[in-house]
């Protein structure tokens, strides 16, 4: 990563950042909008095994989110790798 310069790296963060928080964003409203009234007002808490629908697509949308943001992160950086080379 030290061949390339702060500005680049920093695009790539920010870049694979905002693609991987809108993702997780949009897989939340999609997934949350199944749920019904009761399950939304739930507290989590998985001990007193309430919360559980919740915690799931809280828990599905974050692994959505992170493998979008490794996803961007892969692709740009290739992009950039492949930029540098011509």
């Amino acid at each position: 990563m030290s061949r390339y310069p702060n500005r680049h790296k920093l695009a790539v963060l920010a870049v694979s950042i905002a693609v991987g928080a809108c993702s997780f964003a949009a897989s939340y409203y999609i997934k949350s909008s199944e749920m019904t009234e009761w399950q939304r007002k739930q507290n989590v808490d998985v001990f007193a095994q309430k919360g559980t629908t919740k915690l799931k697509i809280q828990l599905d949308s974050a692994s959505i989110g992170g493998a979008a943001f490794c996803g961007t992160a892969i692709i740009l950086m290739l992009a950039l790798k492949l930029s540098r080379k011509k």
